[in-house]
């Protein structure tokens, strides 16, 4: 990853507007500054929430937007400052700021506070406007297709998938990957168990990644959120797991919180938690990209003490109808 001057890692092309989040613009700002040497991860981890908690926009966030307005003058943008999480502003920034706001620019949820400092109220009004998120929502499975491969696979269990969903073509997509993370992590700490949990320094969870995939989610997440992450290889999709494999600094009596790439039938999981608590570990629920929601350990209703969450959450009929996912074994093709 690298801060380019003119890359916004928030767009969101819907309908005929382009959306960015203001505030994921911000953490990802704070996030390269950190990675290029600027803070020390020690300090942001004794702060809880780290960057979530980010609430002024920087002049190198400013720039990138500057520059990414002007080489999209012709286009409709819709700036959403996600209300109270940007409040602030560095210091002789606000005309910079007010400068990016010109015709084609619009303004939503912008907090009482930055509005006070900019002068400016939420600018014009479109009903045809959507909130950041619900722009994603609206989008989703367009991106989640580039992920589709048309192969066949078999499953180490033996199932068979009519599609794969291949999510290290997520990873390598560096902006998409880290909106993606944003997102996770945007879920994560509106959870009311993980905000209990993260209260204390004693009780807050360690992020256990058992995959390749998983472990480079949570490499990003554990920065974003301030939390420690260890890392078990290798337990899934391949489950090779020796005792050799577990990681010195595996501590008994924690909160542990799996972090997973795609969901489907969740036995990795099952066999993550497994081996968690039988260690003296406590497994408190999983994160994860994508959650095909076909088995009890993906549904809601099950395990409510458990902390569940995902980017994106797909039923059945959804994954059949729009992905032209199916899962079948051997005896329903011999049939």
């Amino acid at each position: 990853m690298s801060l380019v001057g003119e890359s916004m890692i928030s767009a969101i092309y819907y309908g005929e507007f382009i959306y960015l989040n203001m505030h994921m613009e911000q953490v990802y700002t704070d996030f390269m500054k950190e990675n290029s040497g600027y803070d020390s991860n020690e300090r942001k981890l004794e702060n809880g929430f780290n960057y979530m908690n980010r609430n002024d926009f920087t002049y190198e966030t400013i720039k990138r937007l500057n520059t990414f307005l002007k080489k999209n003058s012709d286009k409709k943008i819709v700036l959403d400052f996600q209300g109270d999480k940007l409040i602030g502003i560095q210091n002789n920034m606000e005309t910079k700021l007010t400068e990016c706001i010109t015709d084609n620019v619009y303004v939503i949820n912008l907090s009482d506070e930055l509005r006070k400092k900019l002068k400016v109220l939420d600018v014009k009004f479109d009903e045809k406007i959507k909130d950041y998120f619900v722009a994603f929502e609206e989008t989703k499975f367009e991106y989640v297709f580039t992920l589709r491969e048309d192969t066949a696979y078999e499953s180490a269990n033996g199932v068979l998938l009519s599609k794969y969903i291949n999510i290290k073509k997520l990873i390598e997509d560096n902006a998409n990957f880290f909106k993606w993370c944003y997102l996770l992590c945007n879920n994560l700490v509106q959870n009311g168990l993980f905000k209990k949990m993260n209260k204390n320094k004693s009780s807050r969870p360690i992020l256990l990644a058992h995959t390749l995939n998983g472990a480079c989610i949570a490499t990003i997440i554990s920065k974003i959120i301030g939390l420690e992450m260890i890392y078990i290889d290798h337990l899934g999709p391949q489950n090779r797991i020796t005792g050799i494999n577990f990681p010195e600094n595996y501590q008994a009596y924690q909160n542990y919180l799996l972090v997973v790439d795609f969901i489907c039938q969740g036995n990795e999981i099952l066999r993550a938690q497994n081996i968690v608590e039988f260690i003296g570990g406590r497994y408190i629920g999983f994160v994860g990209m994508i959650k095909l929601n076909i088995s009890p350990i993906s549904e809601s209703q099950v395990d409510e003490d458990k902390i569940k969450e995902t980017v994106l959450n797909i039923s059945p009929e959804d994954a059949a109808e729009k992905l032209e996912y199916t899962i079948r074994t051997k005896l329903c093709c011999n049939r």
